[in-house]
């Protein structure tokens, strides 16, 4: 006779199933502030954590099946953060509409808002700044392999009003060992269309 899985083998079996199939980037709740005066001539992109991203609460099903505790569940975040910020820089060095009018800054992860400050005032006054902040990040069973959603906001040159914001909500890497290279492109490519389509991009 067929042996019947374990209840805890069910519920992993189900929660990947579920995670698999919300596994595509979007862009959720994008919203136009303001008008851009003109074109900038260049975007500089900021990766920042001013503060710590919020965990949300279903990963707790994830750690009661593989048996991570709570307090070590989130202790790779630091390092997977500043890899999906390094992938996403070389993919948006990538994109024709960008190449060559982009500089692209990784503050350290958790960062904090005077470090945020620093990158704004540093920026080259004709340049556009896009600031990337991890808000939340969930997980799908695996220990380190977050799904993040970063909320974007697209700042004028020179003043610094928020002009644009959505929030990228970017599927978790398959395992923890791989590369946010995949990722990290489909990020660029849906960022790069959504601001093409509201005319943000350099002239």
């Amino acid at each position: 006779m067929p042996t019947l899985p374990r209840p805890a083998s069910l519920l992993l079996a189900t929660a990947i199933t579920a995670a698999l199939a919300a596994c595509s980037t979007t862009i959720e709740q994008p919203q136009r502030l303001a008008a851009l005066a003109a074109p900038p001539e260049r975007l500089q992109f900021v990766w920042a954590a001013p503060k710590p991203p919020v965990f949300s609460a279903l990963p707790a099903v994830g750690v009661a099946i593989v048996g991570t505790p709570v307090s070590t569940f989130f202790a790779s975040y630091p390092v997977e953060s500043i890899a999906l910020a390094d992938a996403l820089a070389e993919q948006l060095q990538a994109m024709p509409a960008l190449h060559g009018r982009l500089a692209f800054t990784g503050l350290p992860a958790p960062g904090s808002p005077a470090q945020l400050q620093a990158a704004l005032k540093a920026a080259d006054r004709a340049s556009a700044v896009v600031v990337l902040t991890p808000e939340r990040v969930t997980s799908h069973c695996l220990p380190g392999c977050y799904a993040f959603k970063i909320r974007v906001n697209y700042l004028a040159p020179r003043t610094h009003a928020k002009l644009w914001t959505g929030l990228v909500d970017a599927p978790p890497k398959a395992k923890h060992s791989d590369r946010f290279d995949g990722i990290a492109a489909e990020v660029a490519r849906l960022l790069v269309q959504q601001l093409a389509a509201e005319q943000l991009l350099p002239s």
